[in-house]
């Protein structure tokens, strides 16, 4: 790379160990072939696909950023939590992701006992236990399974509030994700709160529990929302982060992985408090 060429970040996206479509692998390649530089994998509630995901960016000369995604509750909304630069090895933060897989498990058995009782009837799963189940791979499920043609179409007639496969979630509470992440040594910050019903609440409040910043830069920001939750960073002294929230090929964001990107600047800023902070598993030029 040019001593002087713009890094192409991006801190958010999904494998298939959690609700992504691609394998680790498969994902760092697609990541270098849309000219990414730094990605940080964030599978919900596990990190289990961090290690392949590094091997294959070692091959790459891409920077991994190791992350996780939890879903939590705040205010009494479920919202989600991204944690950067963690270490993967924090007995803390796997006592929580296997915790949290726990929950989905069950709530994953319940929604196909759900379907199945509304007609649906789905073949048994078989997921590894390290595998973070979720709607994404029960609509999979349905599609694979012929009861379906699309995602959206699982969604809109099984997964959604209100249908016959939903199944409403165990949450933990933010604060402890916050800490398990804060004790991993990584950075914790609140993903796409644009998506939710009182987002600038919910940022005022995880501010109190110790959150770091602000995924401003999503797939699913417009510019005006993107440069309103920058500017409440600034205000309330948070960090910006930023990426596409890539799942896979078939996800409507696909387009926008490589393109939704984080600025040098921002990631400048994410590096010296993870230098600041001695993080052992992340060095300053974000290579682990």
């Amino acid at each position: 790379m040019p001593e002087n060429a713009t890094l192409k970040i991006d801190l958010h996206s999904h494998s298939t160990c959690s609700d992504g479509a691609l394998s680790p692998t498969a994902l760092v390649q697609e990541a270098v072939k849309r000219g990414l530089n730094v990605l940080a994998l964030t599978d919900h509630d596990t990190t289990g696909g961090l290690d392949e995901a590094q091997a294959e960016a070692g091959r790459a000369a891409l920077q991994l950023v190791p992350g996780v995604e939890f879903t939590v509750d705040c205010i009494g909304i479920e919202i989600h939590v991204l944690g950067l630069g963690v270490n993967r090895a924090s007995a803390t933060l796997q006592r929580l992701c296997e915790e949290i897989r726990a929950r989905r498990r069950t709530r994953f058995h319940e929604m196909v006992a759900r379907l199945r009782a509304a007609g649906v009837p789905l073949a048994e799963p078989d997921f590894p236990n390290e595998m973070a189940l979720a709607r994404p791979l029960l609509a999979r499920m349905l599609i694979q399974q012929g009861f379906v043609k699309s995602q959206t179409e699982a969604f809109e007639r099984y997964l959604r509030k209100g249908c016959p496969g939903y199944v409403e979630h165990n949450r933990i509470k933010a604060e402890q994700a916050i800490e398990a992440i804060f004790e991993s040594g990584g950075l914790s910050f609140v993903a796409h709160p644009g998506l939710y019903q009182r987002g600038d609440e919910i940022v005022f409040d995880l501010r109190q529990k110790g959150l770091d910043g602000i995924e401003c830069i999503h797939s699913d920001h417009k510019h005006d929302v993107q440069e309103h939750y920058r500017a409440l960073a600034d205000k309330l002294g948070l960090l910006v982060s930023g990426g596409a929230d890539f799942h896979g090929l078939d996800h409507p964001r696909s387009v926008n992985f490589g393109k939704r990107t984080l600025p040098e600047a921002d990631f400048n800023r994410i590096k010296a408090v993870w230098q600041s902070r001695g993080s052992p598993q992340m060095n300053t030029d974000g290579r682990t």
